[in-house]
This record gives C-alpha cells, structure tokens and sequence, in this order.
C-alpha cells in the first residue's frame, strides 16, 4: 500500500478514535467488560502505545539501528492483505519491554484525546522519511517476524483498525 494512503487510512481510524470519545461518560469510559479484560480508556491507552512503539521501530529502522538478514516474509502478507487476522488475541507473556504497551492505564477523556492527537503527529512527521529507509533494515516484532520502516508504520495502521472489534465489543456492554 501507498504510505500516502496508510496516513489517510490512520487519520480516518484516528478521527472516528475521536469521535466515539463524546459518547463515554467517565465511568463508562473505564468500566471493564471483565476483570479480565480493558475498558475502553484502556484501550485508548495502548493505541498510543502502540504508534509510539511502531514510530519508534520506523526511526530505528530509517536511523540504521535495525538488523539485516532477516525475513520480512510474515510481516509483507500482513501489509499485502492489509489488516491483522479478524480475531480476539490476548497476549499471554508480556515481551521485555512491553508493559507500557500491554499494560493500559485507566486514563480520562481529555488525556485520550491528547494521545490520539500526538499519535497522529507522529505519523505525519516520520511520513517523509519512511520512504528513505532502506528496506532490509528490519525489527523484530514482539509477536514474531521482522519488520522494515514501511510495515512498522503499515502496522500502526493496521493495528487501529483492528481494535474497533474490540470497541465494539465493549459499546454493546456499556449500553445494556
């Protein structure tokens, strides 16, 4: 895909992101669904999280800090198909490093909306450089694979529009 129309895809995940923030209340907006599982703040939280670590491996890999050698064959039919698989994945150990990532906080409305806005930001700025990357510059990707700058910053994409199945899960609880 075009990385033109990765931030264009970004930006409209981002804005619908935004959009839902007017329909929680603070105590919805932090009701679990399960002990087990996030709210919807926290699902916020990591979305953050995520394009931070996703910008962050997209620099390291522009900056030459990535490794060569590796394989970018699991991570290239994620960006060909263009999504991640449409289920439910739990990680089950958290990967060194990760917590802030997998470990959501209970943040409020306004402090969402500030990280989404950041986030977006973030993939505005690095937009230029991602094309300059050399390709076999790669990251591991916690959950398997390595990734150059393009699918790190595909990824980000991808991974909002995959969690509005779980925002979706969570809007038919908060409205029983």
């Amino acid at each position: 895909m075009d990385l033109n129309n990765i931030l264009a895809n970004y930006n409209r995940h981002t804005q619908e992101w935004l959009a839902a923030l007017d329909q929680y209340d603070a105590q919805s907006f932090i009701r679990k669904p399960a002990d087990d599982e996030w709210s919807i703040a926290q699902v916020y939280d990591h979305l953050a999280a995520v394009t931070d670590k996703c910008v962050a491996n997209v620099l390291a890999c522009i900056n030459g800090k990535g490794e060569t050698g590796h394989s970018g064959i699991g991570p290239a039919i994620f960006s060909m198909v263009g999504s991640f698989p449409p289920v439910k994945l739990k990680i089950k150990k958290i990967p060194a490093g990760m917590d802030k990532v997998y470990n959501p906080q209970q943040i409020d409305n306004a402090t969402a909306r500030k990280q989404l806005e950041a986030a977006l930001k973030q993939m505005r700025n690095v937009l230029p450089e991602v094309s300059m990357a050399k390709k076999d510059q790669r990251v591991a990707h916690w959950a398997g694979g390595w990734f150059n700058a393009k699918q790190w910053y595909h990824s980000a994409e991808m991974h909002m529009k995959h969690h509005f199945m779980q925002k979706k899960r969570i809007d038919k609880l908060l409205s029983k």
